[in-house]
């Protein structure tokens, strides 16, 4: 896992440090997901910047970096795009893969599910060796983060068509 071109924990997870003078002390720790994404809006924030883009994906997580008490926006986003490559290779046409990362949950679905998706509980299954997709006990909480992931994908779809006018 390497390179972090795998949609697995140990693979896309990174660690995020923030040091503010005067706002953060010492070695307080945020242990909820936050994105890459969030760190341009932070930093326009932190540094006074006027007229910052209305319409950018991150968020300012200046709020967390003040309180760590806070839940944040609940949720960090990750994508990967497979090729087939070689005899043995995983996929046989190009795939893409989504995943959203809660708290306690991964769930990823490749091509919108359609090829095969993956839902990890890191409260009983840290390092993901339980795949419980398609899990009847798990049924209603892959119907909730499914239809936020395909919320998440559709809106970069439409502002991919946008950007490109």
């Amino acid at each position: 896992q390497w390179q972090k071109q795998l949609l697995f924990e140990h693979s896309a997870r990174i660690p995020l440090m923030i040091s503010v003078p005067g706002m953060t002390k010492g070695k307080l720790s945020y242990d909820h997901p936050v994105e890459q994404l969030d760190i341009y809006p932070t930093l326009a924030n932190l540094c006074g910047m006027k007229n910052t883009p209305q319409d950018l994906d991150g968020h300012d997580i200046t709020p967390l970096l003040k309180d760590q008490t806070l839940p944040g926006e609940g949720a960090a986003f990750t994508q990967q795009y497979r090729t087939p490559r070689g005899l043995k290779s995983l996929v046989s046409e190009p795939t893409m893969g989504y995943s959203i990362r809660t708290d306690r949950y991964r769930l990823v679905e490749w091509n919108e599910g359609t090829a095969g998706g993956e839902l990890y509980d890191y409260q009983t299954d840290p390092n993901e060796y339980v795949n419980l997709y398609g899990n009847k006990k798990y049924k209603k909480i892959q119907a909730q983060l499914s239809e936020r992931l395909r919320k998440y994908y559709a809106d970069m779809k439409e502002k991919a068509k946008n950007d490109v006018k």
